[in-house]
């Protein structure tokens, strides 16, 4: 999750200077500061900053003239996080009196923190529910296998081979089922009959309708 939010003016003695910060105990060291003012240039950009320890994502408005600043955790990506900044801009355009910054820098923080944090728990279950049923789909193929190995009715060995590798080949299906290929051709022809298998681009499919 994003560490902070920082707006960064210029004073003509002393360069970059932080005019506002929430948290207000983020610190970016003043070297990265000055860097990222300079780099902006007075022009209208976006930049990402990747520093040793450091990792950023800022934009710069002529129009309120703040460099607008998000800090990141070192794996993050800026680019995920541009709506934040956004806001902030949004926000700096209409001309907001010195003291009303620090509390929509605050609002706008914590709401979007609240946001990413919901998102990210979402995306966490999410991959948990694939692994598990990744781990669901890998026992039920092994489970079939097994099953494949003790049947001898071909029909049924064609079904059951369908469900956990389809599509497959005519050539796939004689080792399944190891028959004479005009027995093999009779009996994929009558599953076809029955609905049970559809035969696509020389390909055989369990019929899902």
């Amino acid at each position: 999750m994003p560490k902070g939010l920082m707006l960064i003016g210029f004073d003509a003695f002393e360069g970059a200077c932080v005019s506002h910060k929430v948290p207000a105990d983020l610190e970016v060291p003043d070297p990265i500061v000055q860097h990222i003012q300079i780099t902006h240039n007075f022009i209208s950009s976006w930049m990402i900053t990747q520093e040793e320890g450091f990792n950023g994502i800022s934009y710069y408005d002529p129009e309120h003239t703040f460099v607008i600043l998000l800090v990141l955790e070192t794996h993050e990506d800026g680019q995920d996080f541009r709506i934040i900044i956004e806001q902030v801009n949004d926000f700096l355009l209409t001309g907001p009196e010195p003291e009303e910054i620090d509390a929509e820098l605050n609002k706008i923080f914590k709401l979007a923190f609240s946001v990413l944090k919901a998102r990210e728990s979402v995306l966490l279950k999410l991959a948990t529910e694939e692994a598990d049923l990744k781990m669901q789909i890998h026992d039920l193929t092994k489970n079939i296998d097994v099953i494949l190995k003790h049947i001898r009715d071909a029909s049924t060995r064609i079904l059951l081979y369908l469900i956990i590798h389809e599509p497959a080949t005519f050539d796939d299906l004689s080792y399944v089922a190891p028959v004479t290929p005009t027995w093999l051709q009779d009996r994929l022809q009558s599953l076809i009959d029955r609905g049970l298998v559809i035969l696509k681009e020389n390909q055989y499919w369990i019929a899902l309708e």
